[in-house]
């Protein structure tokens, strides 16, 4: 009988499974099925411990019981402790599975704090928690990030039809002692509410009509030269209303500004609005963690 008959004869003759065996040998259950197939061999540690669990010698594990001793062919190896599970603290020995990640800490506080890295060393049980942990992390990340960004789609559409409501009111009494036809004021009316709800809604949904409006609306705020006066009492007072004037002409040039990138962005916003509407979309791949 070859070793592997021998290991599962005994083994049966136990009346144990081939886990709970592996389980006794802090091994897998595959290690003792392929025992028994003969592909390997189990080294010296391990057939000692297999002897007083069966309660027979070595000799007969490798024999078989009752049999005459028979010269073994090939010599077996005790196998090299190569590294230690960093997890677990388990001994991996020479020819089982391991990987070696990186792995990322912080170390210091304040402004010396810093992201450092290491390389670990994991059996293959640890190594499959991992990546089943980081599956679990990257899909929490990527829900929250669709419950950020729907959360926001709300803000956007509440804050728009306030914004759309405000620029109705704004049309309907600034127009009111103009001589409006009934066909312009419903079309000026359904322009106002249409326009400053998809404007306001751009501006929270970041599309590009926000940087429009940053670049336009920057325009209006200019830095004005400084100002040389004489040391006496007209200098000082001419300091001051001239830099009366310079706040009040920077205030009116920044509005001018405003006003005009809203113009502009609202009519932008009235066409690109039905593009930003569609369904919410994220990649995990984007989610940063």
């Amino acid at each position: 009988m070859t070793l592997g008959e021998n290991i599962h004869k005994l083994r049966m003759a136990k009346g144990m499974t081939q886990k709970q065996l592996a389980d006794q040998l802090f091994v897998t259950s595959q290690a003792v099925s392929r025992w028994e197939n003969n592909e390997v061999e189990p080294n010296i540690n391990v057939l000692n411990k297999m002897a007083e669990i069966f309660d027979v010698t070595v000799d007969a594990i490798i024999n078989g019981p009752n049999e005459q001793p028979v010269e073994v062919k090939e010599e077996i190896k005790i196998k090299e402790n190569v590294a230690n599970c960093h997890d677990c603290h388990k001994a991996i020995f020479d020819g089982e599975a391991f990987k070696k990640v990186e792995r990322f800490h912080y170390e210091g506080s304040g402004r010396s704090r810093r992201r450092v890295g290491e390389i670990v060393t994991l059996c293959e049980d640890c190594y499959q928690k991992q990546i089943a942990e980081d599956e679990a992390k990257t899909k929490k990340a990527y829900e929250d990030k669709l419950r950020s960004l729907k959360n926001r789609r709300i803000w956007a559409y509440c804050m728009g039809a306030l914004a759309g409501i405000i620029f109705l009111l704004i049309f309907i009494f600034g127009t009111k002692n103009l001589e409006f036809n009934l066909a312009l004021r419903i079309v000026g009316s359904i322009i106002s509410l249409y326009g400053g709800f998809s404007l306001v809604y751009c501006l929270i949904w970041e599309t590009y009509i926000q940087d429009v409006f940053l670049t336009i609306a920057g325009f209006g705020f200019v830095k004005f030269p400084g100002i040389i006066f004489e040391f006496s009492i007209d200098g000082f007072i001419g300091l001051i209303v001239l830099k009366i004037i310079f706040v009040i002409l920077g205030y009116i040039l920044a509005a001018i500004a405003i006003i005009f990138a809203i113009i502009i962005c609202m009519v932008l916003a009235i066409f690109s609005f039905p593009f930003y509407t569609g369904k919410i979309k994220a990649k995990p791949e984007d989610i940063n963690i």
